[in-house]
């Protein structure tokens, strides 16, 4: 027997998911202007997807997982690795 696929549920005003991909376009974005402003010009828009995807993976691991440490100890990572390219 196939398991079925997965259905994402529907946003009530029937975006199909654009709302979420605008969101992440935009906090990808704004975190791009601030790595520019640590003057990382060139770099910006990579540190800022990296930033994102790993902060994106970690949360939906730690939920699947349902480990709020793995979470917290990821989050503490990313705050140092942020902090060290600010120095």
């Amino acid at each position: 027997m196939t398991p079925s696929p997965m259905r994402w549920p529907r946003f009530p005003d029937q975006t199909g998911g654009r709302i979420d991909a605008r969101l992440d376009v935009t906090e990808r974005r704004l975190s791009a202007e601030q790595f520019r402003g640590l003057g990382y010009c060139d770099e910006a828009a990579a540190l800022a997807l990296h930033l994102l995807g790993r902060a994106q993976g970690v949360a939906v691991i730690a939920h699947v997982y349902q480990d709020a440490e793995l979470l917290r100890h990821e989050i503490a990572q990313l705050e140092n690795w942020v902090s060290q390219l600010g120095r």
